[in-house]
């Protein structure tokens, strides 16, 4: 990687209306699950109880997070969604084998960002 190039222009989506920028490139994913929400609304049957967990280090607070979820549900008593916070680092196991159906994880890049201005210099 050029040196002379900043990180952030490197890891940047790109912006604009042509072929590469992520306007265009999310249009079509975002068209399918627009489509798969229609079929899913004309389904007549209750939604499914969820069991979501939230994870991060163990120094994080959650309690923002969940006082934003009660906020979501508008007092309503029948949630949906039961949310837990699991504290841990994701290099180590978090649940037992054969826990979790559906798993989606995301990270933040911004902070990955940091090491690399290390190795730049």
């Amino acid at each position: 990687m050029d040196s002379s190039r900043s990180l952030e222009h490197v890891l940047s989506m790109q912006g604009g209306e042509d072929d590469v920028s992520y306007a265009k490139n999310s249009y079509g994913p975002a068209a399918a699950c627009w489509r798969k929400l229609a079929v899913v609304d004309g389904v007549d049957e209750p939604e499914p109880e969820l069991e979501v967990f939230f994870s991060d280090l163990p120094s994080n607070d959650f309690n923002t997070l969940f006082r934003s979820l009660e906020k979501q549900v508008n007092g309503s008593s029948q949630n949906k969604y039961f949310a837990a916070g699991v504290p841990g680092s994701f290099y180590k196991r978090l649940f037992p084998k054969g826990e979790l159906h559906v798993v989606v994880t995301t990270s933040a890049l911004q902070w990955l960002s940091l090491r690399y201005m290390y190795l730049l210099n």
